[in-house]
This record gives C-alpha cells, structure tokens and sequence, in this order.
C-alpha cells in the first residue's frame, strides 16, 4: 500500500470475527506487524467499543495495544492530536458482526454502516479497505440464545458471544493462518483537493460507501485464491 506520511489513512478492517484476534495481534506485535508493513504511518489508533473501557483488565489491554474509544469525537480528536502519519484501524460491523461470526463463512455487516464513510470525508482521510482472511474460522460460535444476544448488544453496545476453539478458548488457527490483505488507498472526494470545512453532503457519504464497498469486494475476489479461500463467496448484509 502506497500511503504518504504527510496523511491521514482509515483502515476499515473485515471482517471483525468472535475476538477479533487481527486487532489483538496487529496491536501486540506493532513492530513486526504495522511498522514492518507501514513504516510511513507510525502513529497507530484503534478504533474500538467503547463497552471495553469499562472493563477492568480488558481496558488495560487495550490501551496498551493502541486502542481508543470508537466515538466520532474521540477519533477526531486523535487525529488532531496525532498528527501526519496516522493510521487509524476500524471496524464498521462492531459488536453485529461480531455475533454474525460463522465459522467457514465469510460475514460482512456494512450495509448500513456508513459512519466511517464519513468521517474519512470530513478529515480528508483515504481510506484503505482490509480484510482478514482465516478470521472467520478461529472459533465455532453457538447460535444458542442468539435473539437474546442481539437484543442485549442493541440495548447496551456489548455483544456476548459463545464460542468455543479447538481447546476450549483455544482458537482453531486454521492452516493458512490469519492474513491480513490491504487494498490501495480510495479517494471518496471527487474534487481534486480536499478543502477543511469542505460541505459533506448525505449524497457524498452514500456514493463513497458504495465505491467503498465496491472496492472490498474487489480486494476480497483478487486475494481469495492466493490465501487459500478460493471457495468462499462474501456475503455483505
């Protein structure tokens, strides 16, 4: 991926899987992950729910791993704060797609998700679709009590799910591993130049979403094979 340390870049990340285990590992292992695959975007942020923080422990652990509160606030703030050179990772299914997790199938819940849209719009970001292939297949998710689930994850933005691996909470780690594929940098804009206080109308978020999800779609086509998931097929809800 071509990005220049002079910008701004949101890497939407699919799909978020039971644990996301990408996030945990990208933000754990910075050094021979991120800054090996982008040494021109040093400041990493992590877009993430903000039930985590109020966690004990967990929240630990994630403010440790470059996480931030996935607020369109606190996001904005970051990027003030942070600067040229920012990556900032998100994941616009969240907690659905979360609970959508089956494993040997590849989920996607965008459709109605167009916030990071327009944020990347708003902060003049381009925007860098990812997406995790062997996600899906780290742990078995139980269907048992899943309408209660969602309705518990609407009500207070926590999803609870049931999983089991290999072992326990062992994940499965499928053969071919969990590898992340990034697809070239999308410009949502159509001016040649984005201006700060630019206009963003609801016309603008809505053509940027579908270019956008155009675009993962063609990421997810061209790597399938190479990764090893040449049978899979990805359903975007």
């Amino acid at each position: 991926v071509k990005g220049s340390p002079s910008g701004q870049y949101l890497f939407p990340c699919h799909p978020h899987g039971a644990l996301a285990f990408n996030r945990a590992a990208v933000g754990f292992c910075m050094d021979d992950l991120w800054d090996a695959a982008f040494p021109q975007l040093p400041n990493l942020k992590v877009l993430t729910a903000s039930a985590a923080f109020y966690v004990p422990f967990i929240r630990e652990l994630w403010l440790a791993s470059y996480c931030i509160e996935a607020s369109k606030k606190v996001a904005v703030a970051a990027l003030e704060d942070s600067g040229p050179g920012t990556g900032m990772l998100v994941y616009p299914g969240g907690e659905t797609e979360q609970l959508m997790t089956e494993r040997g199938k590849e989920k996607v819940f965008l459709s109605g998700r167009k916030g990071f849209v327009k944020l990347a719009l708003e902060q003049g970001m381009e925007i860098v679709p990812v997406y995790a292939f062997g996600e899906s297949d780290l742990y078995h998710h139980s269907s048992l009590w899943l309408d209660l689930r969602k309705k518990i994850q609407k009500k207070f933005g926590a999803a609870i799910p049931l999983i089991h691996g290999q072992f326990g909470l062992l994940p499965y780690f499928p053969d071919k591993g969990v590898r992340l594929v990034f697809g070239e940098p999308v410009q949502l804009w159509k001016e040649k130049k984005w201006e700060k206080g630019m206009i963003i109308t609801q016309n603008m978020i809505d053509e940027g979403h579908k270019v956008y999800c155009e675009k993962l779609r063609d990421l997810f086509e061209k790597e399938k094979g190479a990764m090893g998931y040449g049978d899979r097929e990805l359903e975007i809800y």
